[in-house]
């Protein structure tokens, strides 16, 4: 599944340094949420779909919620378009212990 995408909110936040409030990971995807959620579920056993259709990830014994947002076009959201948004990338070795104590943070609530 090759979608474009950006975490942004909390999650987004506590990868650069900042306070994360919340337990769910929000997306912003150049792609149909509903067609993502599908593929997930369907080809990754750690996602889920809640009884009130909410997308799941099974992190250990602990469940994240994932939101997907479609950003770009007139969408009602007014999110920028995934392709013309300056991207940053983050991977442990970019922050450390950043990342790292992000997932201990959500594992630890």
């Amino acid at each position: 599944m090759n979608v474009r995408h950006g975490f942004i909110g909390g999650y987004a936040t506590s990868l650069i340094g900042g306070a994360r409030i919340t337990t769910d990971i929000d997306l912003i995807i150049d792609g149909d949420p509903k067609t993502l959620q599908t593929q997930l579920v369907e080809n990754c056993e750690d996602f889920t779909m809640s009884s009130q259709n909410k997308l799941h990830f099974q992190s250990g014994i602990h469940t994240v919620t994932i939101e997907m947002l479609r950003g770009g076009g007139e969408r009602q959201l007014k999110l920028p378009d995934p392709k013309t948004v300056e991207l940053v990338e983050l991977a442990p070795r970019s922050r450390p212990g950043r990342v790292e104590s992000t997932f201990s943070q959500l594992s630890s609530t």
